[in-house]
């Protein structure tokens, strides 16, 4: 359709000049009725139209980096007046663009925030227009969609009327087929914390720290709080514990995604050279097997122990994968709150409004039988997860 990116870039600058903003050269399309992660694309897409109704020009292929030396010239900066936001179009005329125009985007948006260091993440709107989107290129949209809820718009050009106008990329080609992010109980790490009475030592009630319930839901809420604010995606449950010759009744089991265990996904939709980038991820997770457990949930739990120190002695054991923490808790647990944060708080607050939707007012917004419920349509049990520590397996290494 076009000989090059500048040819695409000179059309685009061309009928923006006819239009009063990008969402009039976009062919209308139907968002409405998507379940599951087309849904969740669907409203991304929308929250992206919504804004490219009045656009501005900033600045077209210029170098917008404060920094001497550096170069960084998006295709398209735009204002939206409407929504108050910057929109970033990006264009790719080549036949394979893989991950590159994602990557792009990216670091135009951190340098705009050079000049608006408090521009929020939603109001950047991130516009990709391709001839061809090829599975990594929607593999990296999916994810920052998902795990990053970044807004991203994914345009093709078409014919349409004998004029060249902007087709929406459908929710399900996003994730069609291995790309969707599947995700499985051996990709969430986590432990618990326990909140040990040592008055029991001496013969104490085991209710004492029921007079302190509340403190412990404002640790839950501390910790997704801390969660959201290092851009994690997880969820924790405070529980109370059962079991006669524990110190610790009350428990909360924190979980986030380890991102390191996500890579064998990549094993179902490319082939990973070794010497790639990519591979090397491979070769540290396999040497290292990083199971969720570092300083970023490190940083949570500390925020639970500002509160829960006070009244008793919190003590994080146990750390394991979802699967694992959550046979306690069903074998010896009562479920008191629930606390999600990122991708699962976004499911979790969905899930909230379909049951004001039908009339279940009682439910709270901590509801942790609602919070298991929510986690059981999320993670896939049927999910065939590949464990890293055997991808570089050789059978001769047992022989040595």
């Amino acid at each position: 359709m076009f000989k090059c990116e500048a040819e695409m870039q000179k059309w685009l600058l061309s009928e923006l000049k006819k239009v009063c903003g990008l969402g009039e050269l976009i062919l209308p399309v139907e968002l409405e009725g998507l379940i599951g992660e087309e849904h969740i694309v669907a409203r991304n897409y929308k929250y992206c139209l919504d804004a490219l109704n009045y656009t501005y020009l900033i600045s077209s292929d210029e170098n917008i980096s404060l920094k001497l030396g550096d170069i960084l010239r998006p295709d398209l900066l735009m204002y939206s007046s409407e929504s108050e936001a910057i929109v970033i179009v990006e264009l790719k005329n080549i036949k394979e663009p893989t991950r590159q125009a994602g990557t792009e985007v990216s670091a135009y948006a951190a340098e705009v925030r050079s000049y608006l260091p408090s521009l929020a993440g939603s109001d950047i709107i991130n516009v990709v227009i391709s001839n061809d989107w090829p599975v990594l290129l929607r593999h990296y949209v999916f994810n920052e969609v998902m795990w990053h809820k970044k807004n991203i718009l994914c345009l093709k050009p078409v014919f349409h009327e004998q004029c060249v106008r902007l087709e929406v990329v459908k929710p399900s080609l996003l994730v069609e087929g291995d790309i969707s992010f599947g995700l499985a109980e051996e990709h969430l790490g986590g432990f618990h914390i326990c909140l040990y009475d040592m008055e029991l030592y001496s013969g104490g009630s085991r209710e004492r720290l029921d007079l302190h319930v509340e403190q412990m839901k404002t640790a839950l809420r501390y910790i997704g709080g801390k969660g959201n604010s290092q851009g994690n995606n997880g969820f924790a449950f405070l529980w109370k514990y059962f079991h006669p010759h524990s110190l610790a009744p009350y428990m909360i089991t924190v979980v986030n995604v380890a991102p390191f265990l996500t890579l064998e996904r990549f094993l179902k939709i490319t082939d990973v050279e070794p010497e790639s980038v990519l591979g090397r991820l491979f070769e540290v997770t396999c040497e290292h097997m990083p199971t969720g457990h570092g300083a970023s949930i490190g940083a949570q739990q500390d925020c639970a122990v500002e509160f829960l120190e006070k009244f008793c002695r919190p003590a994080p054991e146990s750390f394991t994968d979802w699967s694992n923490l959550k046979t306690l808790i069903a074998s010896y647990g009562e479920l008191v709150s629930f606390q999600p944060w990122g991708f699962f708080e976004s499911a979790y607050f969905d899930a909230l409004n379909e049951e004001y939707g039908m009339g279940r007012y009682d439910v709270a917004a901590n509801d942790p039988v609602l919070g298991m419920k929510v986690l059981q349509s999320l993670i896939d049990s049927n999910y065939q997860f590949i464990n890293l520590s055997y991808y570089n397996y050789q059978p001769e290494e047992d022989l040595d």
